[in-house]
C-alpha cells in the first residue's frame, strides 16, 4: 500500500468529489467510480502509483487554497433582460458576468443537463449556449476531465469563467495555483450536492407517471420567486410541477438524506471564498432596497478579488445592482456559513435504496400526507388569487 495515495489516507467523510487528485497524478492511475450510494470516489489499483503524493498535494480538503484579504462587498442584483431571469435560479447575476467572458473571446464553464438528464459540466462558447447553465441542478455535476480543459484554454491565452460548488472551485484552484488573470471563478452557496442515483431513481419514477419529458427545472418559477418548483415540460408544456413539501426529490434534500457525507462537515462553509464571485438566493430584497422586491429572482453577488470588482462595472449596462452591508447580509445566510446537519435516518435510506423500486423507496421516505395536501392546495389557491407572495410576506414579518 502506498502512503501517498490519496485513497488510502482520505475517507469518504473526507472527499467532496472535485477529481484533482485523478487531473494531477502522472501516471493516470487514478480514477472516480461511483459508490452505492451514486457518489464518485478516487480509486486505483495502486499497480501504476509512483508513490510521488501530488495527488495529496492538491486536495482541496487536506488544504484550502488562499482566500486573499479583498475587502468584500455584497450586491443585489436583475439581470435587466426579463427572459433570462425568468428562466435563471434567482436574478440572473451569473448570466451577465458570462455573457462579458463570452464577449471577450472567453470560454465558460457549469453544470448543464444533457439528454439523458445526467447533469454534468460542459463549456459554453456563444451567448446562446449560457441557457445550459440557468436553472439549479440539485444533483452532483460530473467534472469528468473540465479542469484539464480548462487548463488547455489558459494555455492558449483564453479567459475561462468556471462555475461549481465551493468545493469544486477549491479543486480547481488548488490544481491550477498559479492560473494568473485570465481564470475568473464563481462558487454558489451550497446547501448540499444530491446523490446522481436518487436523481436517476426520480426520473425514473417521473417517466413512469407521466410518460417521457424533454426538460427538469428544478427551481421553475411556476408561481414566482418565493415559491420556486421543480417541474417538468414535454414539448414547452409543463407535465408537473410541485415544491418542496409535495415532490420527493426535493423533500428528500431538504430533510438532508441524500448528501454527499462530507456535506455534514462542509469545509468550504464561512465568507472568506477562494474564488472571485459568489452567488446566492436573495429573498430579503426588501431590506436593501425595496425597488428589487418584485418576486421575479434576485441574486446576491458577493466580491471576492479586484478582478471580480473590475468585471462587476464592466457588466453594469445589462444589469440592476445595488450595494448592501456585507457583514449583515452574510448574516442572514445560514447555508453560507453552516453545514447541514447529518440526518440519522440517511444510512437507512440507502440501504433501501439498493433493494426497492423508485414506487416503494419513495412511497416510504415521502408520504403525502393530509397535511401535506392541505398546504398545497392553499398554496395554489393564494397564487391564482395573486395573493401568495403577500401572504408569505405578513407570516414572516409575523415572525419577527
Amino acid at each position: 500500500m502506498n502512503s501517498n495515495n490519496v485513497t488510502n489516507l482520505i475517507n469518504k467523510a473526507d472527499c467532496s468529489g472535485c477529481g484533482a487528485c485523478v487531473c494531477v497524478c502522472p501516471t493516470k492511475c487514478l480514477l472516480m467510480k461511483s459508490d452505492r450510494e451514486g457518489f464518485c470516489y478516487p480509486y486505483t489499483d495502486d499497480k501504476g502509483c509512483i508513490n510521488c503524493g501530488k495527488c495529496l498535494s492538491v486536495c482541496p480538503v487536506k488544504s484550502k487554497p488562499e482566500t486573499g484579504d479583498y475587502k468584500r462587498r455584497v450586491f443585489v442584483v436583475q439581470h435587466k433582460d426579463a427572459g433570462i431571469r425568468r428562466e435563471s435560479t434567482s436574478g440572473g447575476a451569473f448570466t451577465a458576468v458570462a455573457e462579458y467572458i463570452i464577449k471577450s473571446g472567453g470560454v465558460v464553464f457549469g453544470a448543464g443537463m444533457d439528454e439523458n438528464f445526467r447533469v454534468c459540466h460542459m463549456a459554453a462558447y456563444d451567448i446562446e449556449q449560457l441557457a445550459l447553465f440557468r436553472n439549479s441542478k440539485y444533483s452532483q455535476s460530473d467534472l469528468g476531465d473540465t479542469f484539464l480543459k480548462v487548463e488547455s484554454y489558459l494555455t492558449e491565452g483564453k479567459k475561462v469563467l468556471f462555475s461549481g460548488t465551493p468545493c469544486q472551485v477549491a479543486g480547481l484552484k488548488k490544481f491550477l495555483p498559479d492560473a494568473g488573470e485570465n481564470l475568473i471563478t464563481a462558487d454558489v452557496v451550497c446547501r448540499g450536492i444530491p446523490s446522481p442515483l436518487v436523481f436517476k431513481k426520480y426520473i425514473d419514477y417521473q417517466k413512469r407517471r407521466f410518460g417521457e419529458f424533454d426538460k427538469v427545472l428544478f427551481r421553475d418559477k411556476y408561481s414566482g420567486y418565493t415559491h420556486t418548483v421543480m417541474s417538468l415540460y414535454r414539448d414547452d408544456v409543463c407535465l408537473y410541477h410541485n415544491g418542496l413539501e409535495y415532490d420527493p426529490m426535493l423533500k428528500l434534500f431538504y430533510r438532508g438524506l441524500i448528501s454527499r457525507p462530507i456535506c455534514s462537515n462542509c469545509r468550504f462553509k464561512g465568507i472568506e471564498r477562494c474564488s472571485d464571485f459568489t452567488l446566492w438566493d436573495c429573498f430579503s430584497a426588501a431590506e436593501i432596497n425595496r425597488d428589487f422586491d418584485d418576486n421575479r429572482g434576485t441574486t446576491f453577488v458577493m466580491l471576492h478579488s479586484e478582478k471580480a470588482e473590475m468585471i462587476f462595472e464592466k457588466i453594469q449596462d445589462n444589469i440592476r445592482a445595488c450595494e448592501g452591508e456585507t457583514e449583515r447580509v452574510c448574516r442572514g445566510a445560514a447555508e453560507m456559513l453552516k453545514s447541514v446537519p447529518h440526518n440519522p435516518e440517511r444510512r437507512e435510506f440507502f440501504r433501501d435504496i439498493e433493494t426497492m423500486s423508485p414506487n416503494e423507496l419513495f412511497d416510504k421516505w415521502t408520504p403525502v400526507t393530509f397535511g401535506v395536501r392541505l398546504n398545497k392546495l392553499l398554496r395554489n389557491i393564494l397564487a391564482k388569487l395573486g395573493l401568495y407572495y403577500t401572504a408569505k410576506n405578513l407570516a414572516a414579518r409575523l415572525k419577527k
